[in-house]
């Protein structure tokens, strides 16, 4: 009588998945792709024109309620506000490219010299993060998680 003996199957581990490690790390010179140099521009026209456009637009309350002419936009102010509006979205457009770039400097820095645990929590995407978490552990535990998430990849930001 021969007996064929197989082994059990292999148990499924129970462990969670976790994410590999550096899975969110962007390519050094990423940000200089034409796709990404222009989200920079329209970024940089946006940011610049937003607080000139707030400056022009009068206060409700400099006008009477009864006067029918409240124009939306004080065009002389708006006017010299322009002047300087290309500079201003220039440089704007250059503080974002050297922002970006010195991130990527450090988080270069970080994964060959920090330990890959850590590099992997500073190079981590909060966004990515957020939805990986919302599916794990639905939305109200994934709120308190995506608090340390954000706060450890907005380290290299802020430094």
């Amino acid at each position: 009588m021969d007996i064929n003996f197989e082994p059990p199957p292999k148990v499924v581990s129970m462990e969670k998945r976790k994410r590999k490690p550096l899975l969110d790390r962007k390519a050094p010179f990423e940000h200089f792709l034409p796709r990404n140099l222009l989200l920079s521009t329209v970024h940089a026209v946006a940011v610049t024109a937003a607080p000139m456009l707030a400056a022009a637009t009068p206060k409700y309350d400099e006008y009477d309620e009864d006067d029918d002419e409240c124009p939306l936009l004080d065009w002389e102010k708006l006017n010299e506000e322009m002047k300087s509006f290309k500079v201003k979205v220039v440089k704007t457009f250059l503080r974002v490219i050297s922002c970006t770039s010195v991130k990527r400097i450090l988080e270069s820095f970080a994964v060959h010299r920090l330990s890959l645990k850590t590099a992997s929590r500073l190079v981590k995407d909060p966004a990515k993060s957020a939805i990986r978490k919302s599916f794990r552990f639905g939305k109200r535990r994934a709120a308190w998680a995506m608090l340390s998430t954000a706060a450890y990849s907005n380290i290299l930001s802020y430094t």
